[in-house]
């Protein structure tokens, strides 16, 4: 008979942004790409090429739509706390931040994360982050269930309304300033 494995507890260390910030700029994670997630530094998937192309049509889209009256931004991180700051796929901003300091909630009216194999990660675990944080909006692009999801109506709890689009819908919805975003499904996913 062989004796019982012992295995020690794993030790995990929790940074606030200000330490996330400081191990960037001496140089931790060159190479990497990497977020804040409630304390933790997560590691972000490759993007695949679908990701990409999503990415670069949904940014052109919304960077037409909203014209000179907002900020779109790809690959952008966000301050949600001191213990999170995510790097959503593309932010709309009402407003840019002043200096080097990335965008808090408040200038933030939408933020859009495509998910390839991140899904569960951005449904679970970011949403509610950004609900909590009472970003208006969020896009959930799903490119394995060619469907995108509308989350609207943020509270502590997490988003109180999701709206599921897929195959030959239009997703209609309206920004601040009466900014209407019209987007055809079909053409993320072609």
């Amino acid at each position: 008979m062989t004796a019982p494995t012992i295995v020690p507890p794993m030790t995990r260390w929790k940074v606030t942004v200000g330490d996330y910030h400081r191990m960037a700029a001496a140089g931790y994670f060159a190479g990497s790409r990497v977020e804040l997630i409630e304390g933790e530094i997560v590691e972000l998937n490759a993007l695949g090429g679908q990701h990409i192309r999503c990415v670069a049509l949904l940014s052109r889209w919304l960077d037409r739509a909203v014209g000179d009256d907002l900020f779109v931004s790809a690959q952008s991180s966000i301050r949600l706390n001191d213990r999170s700051e995510p790097e959503p796929d593309i932010v709309v901003l009402s407003a840019l931040p002043e200096g080097a300091a990335p965008p808090s909630p408040e200038d933030v009216l939408l933020v859009v994360e495509v998910s390839d194999t991140s899904l569960a990660a951005d449904r679970d675990v970011k949403a509610p982050l950004y609900a909590q944080a009472r970003i208006p909006l969020m896009l959930l692009v799903d490119l394995q269930q060619a469907t995108v999801s509308l989350y609207a109506q943020p509270g502590a709890d997490g988003y109180r309304t999701r709206t599921t689009y897929g195959a030959g819908e239009r997703l209609v919805f309206n920004l601040e300033k009466s900014i209407t975003i019209d987007i055809n499904v079909d053409s993320l996913f072609a």
